[in-house]
């Protein structure tokens, strides 16, 4: 079988790199970029797409030349499969309505996979996808970032510059995305009754990198807040896999303070380290923090998400026995649930 990605490498991102590695070990010859779907000839019998957004990026967003090349691809037989991980883009173009560009590309997709029951729910009652193909497939672990990955917690603050002796909350990822007033809000009423936290946002700030000049403001920024303020920690830019599991394995507890998502893939990388962490009721996260240490709380519920971090920080624990969850979650399984369904597709 011959299985096409239409997606760029990202070197800040293994996910792809774990899909495809999981993919030839089962056989499958893995083909991979963005090229190929605007201007190669080769007829895949799969295509699996993911961030869609991306690819019509590269193509300076040309519907009709993606569309064209959809009807291409499905006149000479070859199955579409589509991985959900948001509703819609995270970012709005003003050069594509995604309102009305994923209704339709989604009417092409021959197979949906999800990581969790709800997810099907959503995308079948949003977009009438009733008589569509749905399974749901296991995120994938972060087994192959970490598995030469010796640091202790300690020794983890030490290489970032974190305190040794307080208890650190990590909120990571792309920060414009992660509810920041929230989490602000939920960690003063974290250090109003418990003592020594520290909380640390890592992660990319759009702004931080749009310009030269703004780049400079951020530093220069941050570096005061992080020198005369003790509590809080900010971190802007891109981390290797290295460097983010240096973060994972400093911290006390992972919080996601989202407050809209469908899927997560902080979820993953903290219960890949058996991590503990809190998280909100929304899309499929509880599904995904099934096997593992954590607390769930309502939505932009100040009180709910301090009660559930105080929780987690007074039961002293640096990480759970996350065996169940690697278990129900390697990319093994994942793939092999996809390939036994595309076995089946008519």
């Amino acid at each position: 079988m011959t299985l096409y990605i239409p997606k760029g490498i990202d070197p800040y991102n293994t996910y792809w790199k774990n899909l495809v590695e999981a993919y030839v070990a089962n056989e499958v010859d893995v083909i991979v970029g963005y090229e190929t779907f605007v201007y190669g000839n080769i007829i895949p019998d799969v295509i699996h797409f993911q961030l869609v957004e991306s690819l019509l990026g590269f193509m300076n967003y040309d519907q009709d030349i993606f569309f064209r090349r959809l009807e291409f691809y499905r006149n000479h037989g070859v199955k579409l499969i589509y991985t959900a991980h948001n509703i819609l883009p995270h970012k709005n173009s003003n050069k594509v309505n995604y309102s009305l560009f994923f209704p339709r590309f989604l009417q092409y997709i021959d197979l949906f996979i999800h990581h969790g029951s709800l997810s099907i729910d959503i995308f079948k009652e949003k977009f009438f996808l009733q008589d569509k193909e749905h399974i749901i497939c296991p995120h994938g672990d972060y087994m192959q970032d970490v598995k030469d990955f010796n640091e202790s917690q300690i020794g983890a603050r030490e290489l970032l510059k974190l305190p040794i002796n307080k208890k650190v909350i990590l909120v990571f990822g792309q920060l414009q995305f992660k509810n920041l007033d929230f989490a602000k809000a939920v960690f003063n009423q974290v250090t109003k009754n418990i003592k020594d936290c520290i909380l640390v946002l890592a992660g990319i700030n759009p702004l931080f990198q749009h310009n030269d000049i703004n780049q400079l403001y951020y530093k220069i920024n941050n570096d005061l807040f992080n020198k005369f303020r003790t509590k809080k920690r900010v971190i802007n830019k891109r981390f290797s896999n290295y460097e983010t599991f240096l973060l994972f394995k400093s911290s006390d507890i992972v919080f996601l303070p989202h407050n809209s998502g469908l899927t997560s893939g902080i979820i993953p990388m903290a219960a890949t380290i058996g991590k503990p962490f809190v998280y909100p009721n929304i899309g499929v996260f509880e599904e995904q923090a099934k096997f593992c240490k954590c607390e769930k709380y309502e939505r932009s519920n100040i009180n709910e998400a301090y009660d559930a971090i105080a929780k987690l920080l007074t039961d002293p624990i640096a990480s759970f026995d996350n065996a169940e969850w690697l278990a129900n979650n390697s990319w093994e399984r994942h793939v092999k649930l996809i390939l036994n369904k595309i076995q089946n597709l008519s």
